[in-house]
């Protein structure tokens, strides 16, 4: 009965791992050899969408995936990788995604609210 606020719940929760992730690399700009870390969860989601459908997902099976990005990144004479613009741009989507995740959220516990209230 519940399955989209959960969904919505994990959802959130990456969203979260994420946002933690790119403000510490914003945070290591200047740090010696520092890797960049991201969160994989997008795909992970539309990959066990696409399986199982809606209504039969496992919420066990998605989980988010932290990971060192290396691939396409440059590295710096220091062996640091992070590009502070791409970081930046990249967190303000994360922020937009998290603020429309949250107002997901608050409706769908208000029609749920409204249902429970009809039914008293």
């Amino acid at each position: 009965m519940f399955e989209n606020i959960d969904i919505t719940k994990k959802a959130l929760d990456a969203s979260m791992l994420r946002y933690q992730h790119l403000t510490n690399n914003i945070a290591n700009i200047d740090t010696v050899g520092y890797k960049r870390t991201d969160v994989e969860f997008g795909s992970i989601l539309a990959r066990e969408l696409q399986m199982n459908g809606r209504k039969n997902i496992d919420l066990n099976r998605i989980q988010p995936r932290v990971y060192y990005d290396n691939a396409g990144a440059r590295t710096r004479l220091d062996g640091n990788n992070i590009d502070i613009d791409k970081e930046m741009s990249q967190l303000s989507q994360e922020t937009l995604r998290y603020n429309t995740l949250i107002q997901r959220a608050t409706s769908q516990v208000q029609r749920y609210q409204n249902i429970f209230q009809q039914l008293q």
